[in-house]
């Protein structure tokens, strides 16, 4: 018999931000009929924060424990991010260096690789999957999981987040140069304080969660941090699209 969710104030603050950014997301992309309108990649960015943040809630609150179907070990949304912020960056380029064929070509290993990981939803028997999550949750680890010990997580947390942040920050810094309007600027400036921001976290979350947990001694302290953090990126990426969407825009109209 499994054990009752854990409906505790980070996992409601986690579930309403999800579902406001999956239902913004999906209600621009639908009404856009999900062509590259240069805005495409940012509904994109919304929407896979908005699963990661959904993913992170529903392990923390236990609800994976009701609904097994839902659970995929080896998520895929945090590494198709950093494309989708690339993307994004190339898309309000004035260079746009980038055709759209292009940008599917370098998306298309990230996008291969959770591909495989989103099948594990329909191939993998719920008893598998209870299986797994009973264990996660039995916490015989001390501390975190260092994400450095480990050739895969050192993969994918560090080194495939570096290869994407050179260009984005060279693309960035090109269209600040070239950016005149206030509008631009006011998003401009919200736009890279949170590509930034995931940035960093992410890059320095390993630590950070070894150092809460040495401090607290709270056991899977990393899973309601996450969550708080990932809400605060939700609204943010959430106010920019609103923002654009009410008449503030990235691109020239002249």
């Amino acid at each position: 018999m499994s054990s009752p969710p854990n409906i505790d104030a980070t996992a409601l603050l986690g579930l309403g931000f999800s579902a406001i950014g999956l239902f913004l997301s999906l209600f621009f992309l639908l009404r856009r009929k999900f062509k590259d309108d240069g805005y495409f990649w940012g509904y994109l960015i919304i929407f896979l924060i908005a699963l990661e943040l959904g993913f992170k809630t529903m392990v923390h609150s236990r609800l994976f424990l009701q609904f097994p179907f839902f659970f995929a070990p080896g998520r895929f949304y945090n590494l198709l991010l950093y494309p989708t912020f690339l993307m994004f960056i190339l898309s309000i380029s004035q260079k746009r260096p980038l055709s759209n064929k292009w940008k599917w070509m370098l998306m298309a290993p990230l996008l291969g690789y959770a591909l495989y990981q989103f099948g594990k939803l329909f191939f993998m028997s719920s008893e598998t999957k209870l299986t797994i999550l009973h264990s996660f949750y039995q916490d015989n680890r001390p501390g975190p999981f260092n994400y450095w010990s480990n050739l895969g997580t050192l993969l994918k947390t560090v080194i495939v987040p570096l290869l994407f942040l050179v260009p984005i920050a060279y693309y960035f810094l090109g269209f600040l140069r070239n950016s005149k309007s206030r509008p631009d600027k006011t998003l401009t400036l919200l736009l890279s304080t949170s590509i930034l921001a995931y940035s960093l976290f992410t890059l320095t979350s390993n630590s950070i969660y070894r150092w809460l947990f040495g401090t607290t001694q709270i056991s899977m302290i990393e899973w309601p941090v996450d969550i708080v953090f990932l809400s605060f990126m939700a609204a943010l990426f959430c106010m920019v699209i609103l923002l654009v969407n009410t008449g503030s825009s990235f691109f020239s109209t002249g």
